[in-house]
């Protein structure tokens, strides 16, 4: 699941793992992404609202609300394309950053087809 997520991450990180903090962020909403396609769709709208509640600041603006909806819809579509069967729900991950790479170990569970 590490090099999947990793995978997925990709297009968002451009190929620029310098700056951790933005790679931790790329890598927390990538998962986001992920976990929140393994809902239903009425389940989905739920989570995304929460993922933009977490993830934009309360003094945010509509900019960075549509960022994160971008970020969420490009991992989603290559989700689909690349991993379409693939039904493990991210639990938990651990990442690394330093000297230009990027270590990641994630923890999931398989989940069921009728979540």
């Amino acid at each position: 699941m590490s090099g999947i997520i990793l995978e997925l991450a990709d297009p968002l990180l451009d190929g620029d793992v310098s700056n951790p903090k933005e790679v931790d962020f790329i890598v927390q909403l990538t998962i986001a992404a992920w976990n929140k396609s393994m809902f239903s769709a009425e389940r989905q709208a739920a989570m995304e609202k929460e993922i933009i509640d977490t993830l934009v600041p309360s003094d945010g603006d509509a900019q960075q609300v549509g960022t994160i909806i971008q970020a969420l819809d490009i991992v989603d579509d290559r989700r689909k394309k690349l991993f379409p069967n693939l039904r493990r729900f991210v639990a938990d991950y651990d990442l690394q950053v330093s000297e230009g790479r990027v270590a990641l170990n994630v923890l999931s569970e398989s989940m069921s087809a009728d979540r």
